[in-house]
Parts: structure tokens; C-alpha cells; sequence
């Protein structure tokens, strides 16, 4: 069985705030306002790895390798 992670910290706590609000109103049978879970909050250096992670794995399924990724544009005079 695994534990469940700790909602009193870290970027997801806003969501998990707004979505045990959300069940609360939901059980209560209460009408809600809008709200909204701010993003800011995660750090930036996981968003940046999590976006690029994905960049081998897609080149290498269309014939590329890895070094090929880094390569730089060869510029032209024209």
C-alpha cells in the first residue's frame, strides 16, 4: 500500500485546498464560488525539466539521437 503525499505543502497544496472545499460544498449541498488554483507556486526548474523531458524520447521515434537535439543551425550567407 502506498501513503498518500502530504497536502499541507509544496505547489499542489492550493489545489487540494480548493478541491477539499470543493467537497465540503458538495456534501453540503451548498452553492460555491469560483475558485482559482495558482500555478506560481511549482517551482520553475521542475516545470522546465518536465517540459523537456519528453525531447529524446520524440526524436529518437522520428530517427534522431540525442546529440542530434543539441546540434546548432548551420547559418547561411544569403
Amino acid at each position: 500500500m502506498t501513503a498518500s503525499p502530504n497536502m499541507d505543502k509544496g505547489p499542489a497544496r492550493n489545489i487540494a485546498v480548493g478541491l477539499c472545499d470543493l467537497a465540503n460544498a458538495i456534501n453540503e449541498a451548498k452553492p460555491m464560488e469560483d475558485f482559482y488554483a495558482d500555478a506560481f507556486k511549482f517551482p520553475r526548474f521542475l516545470y522546465i525539466l518536465a517540459a523537456n523531458s519528453d525531447w529524446p524520447k520524440s526524436g529518437k521515434l522520428n530517427g534522431l539521437k540525442k546529440k542530434d537535439l543539441y546540434k546548432q543551425p548551420e547559418l547561411s550567407n544569403a
